[in-house]
């Protein structure tokens, strides 16, 4: 069960049976075109390792949106995630979470046209994912139901103006099915066999796909794992088939590639690369405008022990990342045109993920259990402000 709340109903109980019976119907229809993880595996182990975390945040023109994590974070039957929303010109964020499922196994959100749709990553033995869009910044949601389990990728989702969902699903990725309207008619796209089968595939040896986007001409887009050093995998559907659109990585690295984050935002598209050579990682980020080259891969060097924790998208395709393993957590920032990532004060302690403010500067968003702490780092700031305290209601023990 989601956390506990008392101004917002659960969905009625006709909407889930209805939801059930989509379900049943979707997951025979969708096994039977070979889209099953178990039919059409799409990683291997170490591709695994390679994808980036849930934790993750999105600016639009509507405000800022992030996913994370709540409760008791070392027990998965007490973790349970959140959705919050900064609407733009407001000051506090605000507990949007669609209502009515459990969301232990993660939340994953996009915006498509005016709406926000959101999916629960699959938990508890449930081999589906339940779906929630919502035209009025969360107040209320329409449910939709996925008949597999979400990729569990940040960007297993994406989006288009007219209403348009593609989604990544299975566990290992094995397909990308896509919705055109009220998130209950799926239909395969393409399956990571057969898109590994490509010849623009071959091109970088695909191991995995990571993410789904489109872009701002709403040809899709597929992110993926290469094998092949040096290569990077952002596959565009055109009418004479997948053609390999990635960014150049720069000449000093050769190395097996993962993309981690792939976003559009309003006239192009931003990426966000993780390079392996070794025990060493370089993170890379890249925008590009539509039908536009891209711009100039930008490196941030990790340490040995260095992960990824948590990303966020700016409204113009900047990137935010947190970073911990070494001593302290840290994290950089990559402006629209910047030639170079630039380190932000340190976080403030329990720093669990990191997004755009509407209005400027940088939020940090920080978990003690249920305690939720907002730090705000302005334009014109040197250091973290204090600006929100929310306790959000968690029924602990409500998922076993």
């Amino acid at each position: 069960m989601r956390a506990a709340t008392s101004r917002r109903s659960r969905w009625p109980t006709h909407y889930l049976l209805l939801a059930l019976i989509f379900a049943a119907v979707g997951i025979t229809a969708l096994l039977a075109s070979g889209a099953s993880a178990s039919s059409d595996g799409g990683s291997t182990p170490s591709s695994l390792a390679t994808s980036a975390p849930l934790e993750a945040s999105m600016t639009t023109a509507a405000g800022s949106w992030a996913d994370l994590a709540m409760g008791d974070l070392g027990n998965l039957a007490n973790t349970f995630w959140q959705l919050l929303f900064l609407p733009a010109g407001g000051s506090r964020w605000s507990l949007v979470t669609p209502p009515g499922f459990a969301d232990n196994g993660g939340l994953v959100s996009v915006q498509v046209g005016s709406n926000l749709v959101s999916g629960f990553e699959a938990s508890q033995r449930i081999a589906f994912s339940p779906m929630a869009s919502s035209s009025n910044g969360g107040k209320s949601w329409a449910p939709g139901i996925l008949s597999s389990e979400l990729a569990g990728v940040p960007d297993a989702l994406a989006g288009t103006p007219n209403g348009r969902v593609a989604a990544l699903i299975g566990k290992p990725a094995s397909a990308v099915v896509s919705d055109s309207g009220g998130l209950y008619n799926w239909h395969q796209v393409v399956s990571a066999r057969l898109l590994k089968a490509s010849t623009a595939a071959r091109l970088c040896d695909v191991t995995a796909l990571t993410a789904v986007a489109f872009s701002p001409s709403d040809q899709l887009l597929v992110g993926t794992s290469c094998s092949r050093p040096g290569k990077v995998g952002v596959f565009e559907d055109s009418p004479s088939g997948w053609q390999l659109a990635g960014p150049l990585l720069p000449s000093s690295i050769s190395a097996s590639t993962s993309v981690l984050r792939l976003r559009s935002y309003d006239g192009g598209v931003s990426v966000l690369i993780a390079a392996y050579s070794g025990v060493r990682t370089e993170l890379l980020g890249a925008r590009r405008t539509d039908h536009g080259a891209w711009s100039r891969a930008v490196s941030l060097s990790l340490g040995p022990t260095e992960r990824l924790t948590s990303s966020g998208l700016s409204v113009n395709g900047g990137l935010v990342v947190t970073v911990a393993g070494g001593e302290p957590p840290f994290a950089e920032v990559l402006g629209p045109g910047a030639r170079a990532w630039t380190r932000l004060p340190q976080l403030p302690v329990r720093t669990e993920a990191i997004s755009f403010a509407p209005t400027g500067g940088i939020d940090a968003l920080a978990v003690d259990q249920s305690h939720l702490t907002v730090y705000r780092l302005s334009t014109t700031a040197t250091g973290w402000q204090r600006v929100q305290t929310t306790q959000v209601p968690i029924v602990y023990g409500s998922s076993g």
